[in-house]
């Protein structure tokens, strides 16, 4: 959960029924349900997912997979701007 003294939870929302638009959009994607991810917060600026760690996520050491790790960053990083009415326009770059 985000500090709400910083200032990334200090944004406006223009759509004020951006939550349910979310929530709705996250339940659409399969393979958000395939892993077992769960939207588990999402305010103004700020989305939370979460994966619990199982053995068909995990790579040859037993840690997440990379593709995982990317697909939850992806998600998130779509989510937050979408709180605010904004489309995300950022490079997405992950180093493994």
């Amino acid at each position: 959960m985000p500090d709400p003294e910083n200032t990334i939870t200090k944004f406006k929302v223009q759509d004020k029924d951006f939550l349910n638009r979310i929530k709705q959009s996250f339940v659409r994607q399969t393979f958000m349900d395939f892993i077992g991810a769960s939207l588990t917060d999402v305010q103004p600026g700020y989305c939370e997912i979460e994966v619990p760690h199982r053995k068909e996520l995990s790579q040859q050491h037993g840690f997440f997979h990379a593709g995982i790790v990317g697909t939850l960053a992806d998600n998130a990083a779509a989510y937050w701007p979408a709180c605010i009415g904004a489309r995300p326009t950022a490079p997405f770059n992950l180093f493994c």
